[in-house]
């Protein structure tokens, strides 16, 4: 008797999601199983990957390697096949099954040195946005086992932070710089720089606006503007030097000229997104499911820089962890680019940027600690 196929835990295609995104996000998830990989041309077969507790630990490949680091470095130049992971042993003990240890980031960071996913790392670096970054404290950088000019590249950042446009414009070689911030944002060795002083000036003013809200009577409160931020007074002497009015509704607000000019870089969600275009008109010929599919796309993306990640899922904020993981399921079902049909292929760039915000959703609210710091 033929035992059936299981049925996979997650799939999708190395175009969507690069290999080193699914190895990262096997390891972050701690999934003991095999991920099986589908070749970009018409071979049959896969190549298959046996992890425990989110470590690789026995592989067969399509193609002959030495070992299974290098078996798995071949898989890293494909960039279309499909994928998909089942919470069951697949290799096991089959003629040509290499075992071994890999640790997951270097194996990451040498294959980056000879292919790297352009799309994936201008998306990245896109989100980093217009904040400086500099290296976390406590971040993976022995694992990452970094050659000299990449060791360069992060103690140029921890001289002085700075956007990852500056960064890569400083730096000697753009392309080790670009190839940098894409391995430390994936890697999550990356966060925003903000100065204490800083820190402290939101704390105080935080405190001093819950002790206006305390003592004020109810009359005098309308001092507080609808963002919660306290108006400054608006006499002519009691501007600071070298900032203007900037007009808002219900009042002015004082703002530095430099910012007061800038559209907001930072969404209630929380993601850092450069400007960008809304889904143009549908070409014509469309049928009617289509036409719909289209506008639904551009209403989604129209709405979800003003929405926080529990508006994304469409979960209360009391949801647990079993709500908001079924949700993503659902919406991942509607949402995945690759069950977008080919007559709008033309919307996968904005598709790809609703599965991405998605995904942040459900893996920050899946996290009790992330999860206490969203908006």
């Amino acid at each position: 008797m033929t035992s059936s196929v299981p049925k996979p835990l997650a799939e999708g295609t190395l175009s969507a999601t690069p290999f080193g995104h699914v190895l990262l996000s096997i390891q972050k998830k701690g999934l003991s199983g095999t991920l099986a990989v589908w070749p970009d041309d018409d071979r049959g077969g896969q190549d298959r990957i046996l992890f425990r507790a989110g470590a690789p630990a026995v592989g067969r490949f399509l193609d002959p390697a030495a070992d299974l680091e290098r078996g798995m470095l071949s898989v890293f130049h494909r960039d279309k096949g499909p994928y998909a992971f089942y919470e069951a042993d697949l290799v096991g003990d089959s003629a040509g099954a290499l075992r071994g240890q890999v640790d997951v980031l270097a194996l990451i960071a040498t294959a980056l040195r000879g292919d790297v996913p352009k799309d994936a790392m201008v998306r990245v670096i896109r989100k980093l946005g217009l904040e400086r970054q500099r290296v976390k404290k406590g971040a993976p950088l022995a694992r990452l086992a970094l050659q000299s000019n990449e060791m360069a590249f992060v103690e140029l950042m921890r001289a002085e932070p700075a956007t990852a446009a500056i960064l890569i414009e400083q730096f000697g070689d753009p392309k080790v710089a670009q190839r940098m911030l894409y391995l430390l944002a994936i890697t999550e060795s990356l966060e925003p720089y903000r100065p204490v002083s800083q820190q402290k000036l939101r704390a105080v003013s935080a405190s001093s606006q819950r002790t206006q809200r305390a003592s004020s009577p109810p009359g005098a409160r309308n001092s507080v503007s609808s963002s919660g931020s306290m108006l400054p007074p608006t006499g002519r002497g009691s501007r600071p030097p070298g900032m203007r009015n900037s007009s808002l509704p219900g009042g002015d607000s004082v703002l530095p000229a430099s910012i007061s000019n800038m559209p907001p870089g930072k969404t209630l969600s929380g993601e850092i997104v450069a400007p960008r275009p809304m889904p143009g008109q549908p070409p014509a010929g469309l049928d009617a499911e289509h036409l719909e599919r289209w506008e639904e796309v551009a209403r989604v993306v129209g709405m979800m820089d003003r929405q926080n990640y529990f508006q994304m899922l469409g979960v209360k904020e009391s949801a647990d962890s079993n709500e908001i993981s079924k949700k993503y399921m659902s919406l991942a079902k509607i949402w995945h680019p690759d069950r977008l049909p080919p007559e709008l292929s033309e919307l996968r760039p904005w598709v790809e940027e609703i599965f991405h915000l998605l995904t942040v959703s459900s893996d920050t609210l899946g996290d009790t600690t992330r999860r206490s710091t969203c908006w």
